[in-house]
């Protein structure tokens, strides 16, 4: 069972609004500030009924280094708003949480910080990480 951390909303600034459960087909789009010490490797977001990770949202060479920001779209061309999220940084740790509704985040700037992260080393849930990660 994938791990919920709540550290993914309780970061988003200004975001408490209420749940926008059905959009018109429009991207999401926030602005990610990656304020850790280690670099932002990938990033993994999927509807939380399916049973594998889909592809990383960055590009092959992109990474969002320490104190740098990247503009977000998610643009599946589907109505949902609830995804699960999962992010790698360069010292192997994670963030990762789950039925986070991103609809909630469109246009807001969503800052990851080092007390985000989890060691997997010392997870329970290492595993069912590993799994979705590279399950086919």
């Amino acid at each position: 069972m994938k791990r919920h951390f709540l550290g993914f909303v309780f970061i988003l600034l200004g975001v408490l609004g209420t749940t926008n459960s059905a959009r018109a087909y429009d991207p999401i789009e926030f602005t990610l500030v990656n304020e850790t010490s280690t670099t932002l490797t990938a990033m993994y977001i999927t509807l939380p009924e399916d049973r594998t990770w889909q592809r990383n949202i960055f590009d092959k060479q992109d990474t969002i280094r320490p104190g740098d920001t990247a503009d977000i779209s998610i643009d599946d061309r589907m109505p949902d708003c609830v995804y699960d999220v999962l992010m790698t940084f360069e010292n192997g740790k994670i963030m990762e949480d789950l039925e986070v509704d991103l609809c909630n985040f469109d246009g807001e700037v969503v800052n990851v910080r080092d007390a985000d992260l989890i060691n997997p080393e010392n997870s329970s849930d290492l595993y069912d990480v590993l799994r979705f990660l590279f399950e086919s």
